[in-house]
């Protein structure tokens, strides 16, 4: 239903067989370039196709839940799962991305000096990465797993297309998210000075 194709692509059928027993299953967006694929339909699909019972859906409930949950929102948004100790996101990288935790504990904190400095820890429901990925500026901190977490990814493009059925909370969030870089700009400005022309002004 997502590419078009079955599961297991092969040459010949004998290669077919041999891919599902090998549980050889191309991702989705492998197999179609020419449109986009919700990132959470996706998971959806690889995890009801995964090699490993223990990787699969226990019970058609579960699958029920994901789809359900779909079907309400967020399909737009992909899911990433971290390892205790690995970094989400780093001070001084561009911010592309905003984050919500779906389960897991981060920790928000800096470097200095080649000291880390905890800022703040933070579990489910929470959202981290927004306010740099608003204002279109670099990370101001880092912040890592705890334990292992999960979080939904928020790009612009996500974004967009999560608000394209709602015209009115699409024009709400737009302006939103423009008085908030006009917001941060002032800020700036107050804090730093404003920004010298580039190539010339005063020295």
């Amino acid at each position: 239903m997502l590419t078009d194709l079955p599961p297991h692509v092969a040459e010949t059928p004998i290669g077919a067989i041999e891919h599902a027993r090998q549980g050889k299953i191309p991702h989705p967006t492998k197999l179609v370039t020419g449109r986009p694929l919700p990132p959470e339909l996706c998971r959806i699909a690889m995890k009801a196709l995964a090699a490993l019972p223990i990787d699969r859906y226990a019970t058609v409930a579960e699958l029920q839940r994901d789809l359900e949950q779909f079907l309400r929102g967020g399909g737009w948004l992909e899911t990433r799962t971290f390892k205790p100790g690995a970094e989400i996101i780093r001070q001084g990288d561009e911010a592309h991305e905003a984050f919500i935790i779906v389960s897991g504990t981060c920790e928000a904190f800096q470097t200095s000096g080649g000291k880390r400095i905890p800022l703040q820890r933070m579990g489910p429901g929470e959202v981290f990465g927004e306010t740099v990925f608003l204002a279109g500026r670099r990370r101001m901190a880092s912040v890592a797993a705890v334990d292992e977490v999960t979080v939904k990814v928020i790009t612009r493009d996500a974004l967009e297309r999560e608000l394209e059925g709602s015209a009115w909370v699409k024009s709400f969030v737009t302006v939103l998210a423009e008085r908030f870089r006009e917001a941060s700009t002032k800020l700036t400005t107050l804090r730093h000075g404003p920004t010298e022309p580039a190539g010339g002004g005063r020295r």
